[in-house]
């Protein structure tokens, strides 16, 4: 329309208002433009800023429902009473170290503990004090073991410690470094003044070839000639 503009009027103002007036159209329409382009920013920015915020409680969501996974899965692998592994953890843990032992031929040994006359604590002293003799024996057995060391709650009153890259000889100290240990605390009844609490340890040495029941029927027989032993001397 400005070129037309040279065509319509015939006297220079003519022209020269009509080319201001298209202008200034321009202009305008020019300005129009812009805050459409700008509230078209504005808006993909703010859909930007939403979606980010999304993505960010998404993540944190992920991240909490990672870590709450987490902390279930490490619950259900220890036992509630004395905060050991437990009879499943333990399960899967001679699995696969019995799978570990066969590819490097290292020293592996599974050492059982059992609390004698447990039931004689639990019948007679009660369930409470029957439960204080498990945590501490949990307690000993933590302090004397080494990190590496895999300490679970067998069973009732048994506990099983697996052991790797230890000799015989070193293997059998930590026994007895973890009864002296034990044997420092004191349990005592109204009724019955002091108690005695021994345990029967059993040792045995991973061999090629052995299943995690062969490995655990070795150191049960080991732990149940202890007690044997024990019986024939009181």
């Amino acid at each position: 329309s400005i070129s037309d503009s040279f065509d319509i009027h015939g006297t220079i103002d003519e022209i020269k208002n009509a080319v201001v007036d298209g202008l200034s159209n321009i202009k305008q329409l020019v300005a129009k433009k812009k805050k459409k382009e700008i509230q078209k920013a504005q808006t993909a920015q703010s859909k930007i800023n939403n979606l980010s915020r999304k993505i960010e409680q998404a993540e944190k969501k992920a991240q909490l429902m990672s870590q709450k996974t987490e902390y279930l899965t490490k619950i259900a692998k220890k036992d509630g009473l004395t905060g050991l592994y437990n009879r499943r953890a333990f399960d899967m843990n001679i699995k696969n170290s019995l799978n570990q032992f066969n590819k490097t031929n290292g020293l592996l040994a599974l050492v059982i503990f059992d609390v004698d006359k447990f039931k004689w604590i639990n019948d007679t002293l009660g369930h409470v004090s029957g439960d204080k003799v498990l945590q501490s024996v949990a307690k000993s057995l933590k302090e004397t073991f080494r990190k590496d060391d895999f300490i679970a709650r067998y069973g009732g009153d048994e506990f099983a410690v697996v052991i790797h890259n230890l000799n015989e000889g070193l293997a059998k100290k930590k026994i007895s470094a973890f009864e002296t240990l034990f044997n420092k605390n004191r349990f005592f009844s109204k009724r019955h003044g002091n108690i005695t609490i021994t345990l029967s340890a059993g040792i045995t040495f991973a061999e090629n070839g052995d299943s995690p029941e062969d490995l655990i029927n070795k150191a049960d027989m080991k732990m149940f000639e202890v007690k044997k032993k024990k019986k024939r001397n009181v």
